[in-house]
């Protein structure tokens, strides 16, 4: 798997949108990403930082949105 983290200069919120844009653009737009939230003991919070974890271009998950 791939970590990647997104922020912007203002340090504010990101749109799942434009997650989306920066996923394809950098990752292609075939690729599957996951963005979790943790549990709250193992939660950092320090910025408007999100994290994604891109699975191999070959793996799909068990379940989708369709």
């Amino acid at each position: 798997m791939t970590h990647a983290c997104i922020r912007n200069v203002e340090n504010t919120d990101i749109p799942w949108a434009e997650k989306q844009r920066i996923k394809n653009e950098l990752f292609g737009t075939e690729r599957v990403a996951v963005e979790v939230f943790p549990a709250q003991s193992e939660l950092v919070d320090e910025a408007n930082m999100y994290h994604i974890w891109l699975l191999p271009a070959d793996m799909k998950l068990p379940f989708s949105l369709q």
